[in-house]
């Protein structure tokens, strides 16, 4: 079988339409030029996030090396003066403490200033200028004493607090159970033993109806008074509206009748 001469001539190699090279037979003039794919990268922004991170990790590198640098370099000075010249490290040595020693005075004649001008009710202020000022100077005894002194009157005037939110609870507390309201039912506002006790002496207890039930505030020995309306047939057949009464004790809610009309 004869090859076609014609048969590479597609091919990219020779003649094709993306060769370098003409075809068998094209004229040179009228070689066909490379079709080049021109793509252009396109970033994502998976890839500029990357970007950036990455730029970020580097700035951030940099001033740490630039730190420890700084500071390697200060502690070699330090080291070099503490070894070779003695004389020159001991002037620098004295005039830091110099300075402390200035600003410290500084420091503690300005809040002097302060607390003179605090009340002494302000326990809180004034143990916070004392503290700062026993860190600042612990050999002055005063300081301290100071410190104890508003402590044993914060602590007092806690206390005192204490006793009057707890008094005032239990006064609230009293307060509320001298309505007698507690001993009332949630329901119809009856003292439900004393209905009871009333329904049953009634000639028709079936018949019987709460109305309402009325009470009064607790007396000096615990007592409240207390005032039932209600309806029930008499002998006739017809329905009356009647009226009991009765002392509950505040605490047990146990009712005493008093009468029953």
């Amino acid at each position: 079988m004869e090859k076609d001469p014609n048969e590479w001539r597609g091919s990219s190699w020779q003649g094709g339409e993306n060769s370098l090279w003409p075809a068998k037979g094209t004229p040179f003039g009228k070689r066909s030029k490379p079709k080049l794919r021109n793509k252009r990268h396109k970033t994502t922004p998976g890839t500029r996030k990357e970007a950036i991170g990455g730029a970020v990790i580097i700035f951030s590198g940099f001033l740490v090396y630039l730190y420890f640098s700084l500071d390697a370099g200060n502690y070699v000075r330090t080291q070099y003066l503490k070894f070779f010249e003695p004389e020159e490290y001991q002037k620098i040595i004295q005039k830091i403490e110099d300075d402390i020693r200035e600003a410290t005075l500084q420091e503690i004649n300005n809040l002097e200033n302060v607390v003179a001008l605090v009340p002494v009710s302000d326990h809180d202020k004034n143990l916070e200028i004392y503290k700062r000022l026993s860190t600042l100077a612990p050999d002055v005894s005063k300081y301290k004493e100071k410190i104890g002194f508003y402590q044993a009157k914060k602590n007092k005037y806690e206390s005192e607090m204490r006793k009057k939110v707890i008094a005032a609870r239990a006064a609230a507390e009293r307060e509320k159970l001298s309505t007698g309201f507690h001993c009332l039912s949630g329901w119809d506002g009856s003292h439900e033993r004393f209905k009871e006790y009333v329904r049953q002496r009634m000639r028709e207890p079936d018949s019987f109806e709460h109305i309402k039930t009325y009470i009064w505030r607790a007396n000096s020995a615990g007592k409240n008074l207390l005032k039932m309306q209600y309806r029930a047939r008499n002998g006739f057949g017809w329905m009356n509206i009647g009226t009991a009464v009765a002392q509950i004790d505040n605490s047990s809610c146990a009712f005493t009748p008093v009468s029953i009309e």
